[in-house]
């Protein structure tokens, strides 16, 4: 989706073709700041990729983090940034599906 300067509380939806373009419109977010929101806070503060704190996704139970990467302009002034939810449910699947060793530890770091 995408954040027009013009509409600050207005978040776009768009479903991607196969090549990660936009296909169409999926609809729009009503009184959604991206500004407040940890992932474009995390991202402008940083100025460099991030993860969030896990957090609960609307009324469902399970957790997620969002990955966020920032863009500069041509000055190298902040210009917003991109953002993708990652379920931790997914997460715990894939850890899961490793072949550790027995003793051995799997552990994710932020660097």
């Amino acid at each position: 989706g995408n954040y027009d300067p013009a509409e600050p509380d207005t978040f776009y939806r768009y479903i991607a073709d196969d090549q990660g373009g936009r296909a169409k419109a999926a609809g729009k977010i009503e009184a959604f700041p991206v500004q407040g929101r940890p992932w474009f806070s995390g991202a402008m503060a940083k100025g460099a990729p991030g993860l969030t704190e896990p957090f609960q996704i609307g009324a469902d139970a399970a957790l997620a983090v969002s990955c966020y990467h920032p863009f500069f302009g041509a000055q190298n002034e902040f210009q917003g940034a991109v953002a993708v939810n990652i379920p931790l449910g997914h997460l715990q699947e894939f850890l899961r599906s490793l072949d550790v060793c027995d003793g051995c530890t799997t552990v994710i770091v932020d660097a």
